[in-house]
């Protein structure tokens, strides 16, 4: 009995001594974290001459559309005569408008009602931009 305890206890010594031992430094991890694509969120609609002689259904029309983040920051995509547009932004709370040279000569400013749209990660916001003709 005293030499198998005596073996299981040599044993036992010889497999630690190999463990911990400066054969086996931790080494430094220097890579950088891994970063997420900041997430986006998606607004569409369309650029809009609204009113006018009955029945005052919206026309499309082309122009540009321009989206005021929350930073104050400034996106802006053309749209052509078809009016539509989508386009994937920061989550937040956007201010959006629009001109077009069919309206006022291209000094009327188009807007969404309500005028400020919020977007959230991941989803899908449609605001179309009216352009009010009397």
């Amino acid at each position: 009995m005293r030499t198998i305890a005596a073996t299981a206890a040599v044993l036992l010594l010889t497999g630690l001594a190999g463990c911990g031992g400066t054969d086996s430094k931790p080494k430094p991890n220097n890579a950088a974290p891994p970063t997420a694509a900041p997430a986006t969120a998606m607004v569409q609609g369309r650029l809009l001459m609204v009113g006018g002689p009955a029945p005052g259904k919206g026309q499309p029309i082309a122009g540009t559309v321009t989206f005021t983040g929350p930073d104050g920051s400034v996106t802006k995509t053309q749209v052509d005569e078809s009016g539509a547009f989508a386009i994937g932004l920061y989550p937040g709370t956007y201010t959006i408008a629009g001109t077009s040279p069919v309206f006022n000569d291209g000094k009327g400013r188009c807007i969404t009602d309500p005028v400020k749209t919020k977007l959230a990660a991941g989803k899908t916001v449609t605001a179309d931009v009216a352009c009010p003709v009397k």
